[in-house]
């Protein structure tokens, strides 16, 4: 049931309560709570900052069962990013660990430890890893950091998003509730006692025939996206691991429904499905606006963008306006709208040189095509580099 949730929202709108939240429903829980078991419940949540892969093992191998509530995430993806293929870096091997850990939650599973020169700082292997993770980003230190790299390695798909997209900031709230109603405070402790009190029995959780019926059209359905997909691998990985981020989901609904006897119904299928669902329309529509990675394709799809919307939207620019109708669109445009985007801005060879190479790729691939200067000069009295829009656009 293992998950790793990211909130994705700009700051000031109050993403702050993904961690007080937890804070204030345990302390509730233990408030005259006179079971001993229950203490236990505790070790069930954590604020622990892991700083690598041996970290994150060996906090799994005292604690083989939590959900580890972690701020600023968004930036701890960035270091992994930068990481890259440096395989002794501490944030190479936490990328490893958690891409390992996701699937690592099964009765059979085995996370693999660590063996070092010097036998007390050896990492024992553990059994059945019950680790979640929650954390909150902003968009731009989320989308920007991700690269190519993490796209094919499935850390990406391995993620589930929620993004609040309200860049209004909320009013404060003069009246919030510290504490949970009388009948879901009761819920939650019977969730957690049955937990601690059956810590290392595994329970099976499985679907009814209609759920099951409707776990596997989902699952077709993402074998047929991933195809479609082809070599495109940032699509692949929207699709890849859905079914079993569905799966799971359904199954923590079941768990809280019935803990002790769980059992997956079409109404947390449905459930889950919608917030996949729009996980990948999320991840889709960013994608298709280059708003994801910094690498090549993101500014292809971002000029996309950029043109399309020019090509659409009527301009107070006389020069642009009389361009625009009969489809041609001057560099300068493209590189006045791309002024602050990061994936130019940050880019290995300079923002001009990764501007030129994108419009170059596409011309080649008959998107685009430049106009003489001659023919822009005489039609428009302009010396500016201008393109021909011939097609291509979705």
């Amino acid at each position: 049931m293992n998950l790793y949730i990211l909130l994705v929202a700009v700051s000031a709108t109050g993403k702050e309560a993904l961690h007080t939240g937890p804070n204030l429903i345990m302390k509730a829980v233990l408030v005259n709570e006179t079971h001993l078991a229950m203490t236990e419940a505790q070790k069930f949540v954590t604020y622990d900052n892991f700083v690598s892969g041996p970290a994150l093992i060996a906090a799994t191998s005292d604690n083989p069962c939590m959900v580890s509530i972690a701020g600023e995430w968004g930036k701890k993806i960035k270091e992994m990013a930068d990481a890259g293929n440096r395989s002794q870096s501490p944030m190479y091997t936490l990328r490893s660990a958690l891409t390992n850990l996701f699937e690592k939650s099964g009765s059979m599973s085995v996370a693999g430890g660590n063996v070092y020169r010097k036998r007390e700082d050896h990492v024992k292997s553990v059994e059945g890893v019950a680790l979640s993770i929650l954390g909150e980003s902003t968009p731009g230190t989320f989308y920007n950091c991700l690269t190519e790299e993490m796209m094919e390695d499935g850390m990406m798909s391995r993620l589930l998003v929620i993004e609040n997209a309200d860049e209004h900031r909320p009013a404060r709230n003069r009246a919030p509730v510290l504490v949970p109603s009388a009948p879901l405070l009761q819920k939650i402790k019977a969730i957690l006692y049955f937990a601690v009190t059956n810590l290392k029995t595994p329970r099976m959780v499985l679907p009814d025939e209609e759920a099951a019926r409707m776990l596997d059209n989902f699952d077709v359905e993402c074998d047929n996206a991933i195809d479609a997909a082809g070599k495109n691998e940032a699509s692949r990985q929207m699709w890849n691991r859905a079914y079993m981020k569905v799966f799971k989901i359904a199954g923590l609904l079941a768990i809280a429904d019935a803990p002790a006897a769980p059992v997956i119904l079409p109404p947390h299928v449905e459930w889950a499905l919608m917030l996949v669902r729009r996980n990948i329309a999320l991840f889709k529509s960013r994608l298709d606006k280059g708003e994801i990675g910094t690498g090549d394709s993101a500014i292809e799809a971002k000029l996309k963008e950029v043109i399309a919307k020019y090509l659409a939207t009527p301009t107070q620019n006389p020069l642009y306006e009389e361009m625009r109708k009969t489809a041609i669109v001057p560099r300068s445009f493209i590189q006045a709208r791309l002024a602050r985007f990061t994936a130019l801005t940050e880019h290995r060879n300079g923002a001009n040189r990764a501007l030129d190479d994108s419009l170059r790729n596409l011309e080649s691939i008959g998107f685009l095509a430049e106009v003489e200067r001659s023919a822009c000069e005489k039609k428009f009295n302009t010396k500016a580099k201008c393109y021909r829009i011939e097609g291509g656009l979705e």
